[in-house]
């Protein structure tokens, strides 16, 4: 008898195959590294999701819809984030791995479909970045950010 219902075990299991990818793909072991890449294709294949293996994920992460979602190599996300599907998360021109210039998001943000959050910004805890917003500055916190670019409609959420 299942006690959850299929919704919590699907973001469950993309948020497991995320985290024993990483862990693995981070070993200095030949198994370990041929695991970690069929878990980056399982991720790929069944959901979409593409995470580099440097990306920093803290604890807490919540994918409601686990479809579509790109975490470039360089990303950190902070702790009880929100990422609904298609979001991107990734560097802005080429070239940006070398100078690492990836986004780094705040704690306990949510980031709804379609948002894009590109080059070297930092989004600040307790954000809001609406659907389809593309977010190219830094951002304030306790905020809530839509349109493209993401402009600041609300303070104090």
């Amino acid at each position: 008898k299942r006690i959850y219902s299929k919704y919590f075990c699907v973001q469950t299991n993309a948020v497991y195959l995320i985290r024993k990818y990483q862990h693995l793909s981070r070993s200095k072991y030949k198994i370990h590294n041929i695991l970690a890449v069929y878990y980056r294709n399982k991720l790929v294949t069944k959901y979409g999701i593409f995470v580099g293996k440097n990306t920093k994920i803290d604890i807490g992460l919540n994918l409601p819809h686990p479809n579509n979602i790109i975490l470039g190599d360089g990303v950190s996300i902070g702790k009880d984030c929100v990422i609904y599907q298609g979001v991107t998360l990734g560097g802005k021109n080429r070239g940006d791995y070398e100078k690492n210039n990836y986004p780094s998001i705040g704690d306990k943000c949510v980031l709804f479909s379609g948002a894009k959050v590109l080059g070297k910004v930092l989004v600040a805890n307790n954000n809001v970045i609406g659907a389809n917003s593309i977010i190219l500055r830094d951002t304030i916190e306790n905020a809530v950010y839509v349109g493209i670019p993401g402009k600041m409609i609300h303070k104090d959420i």
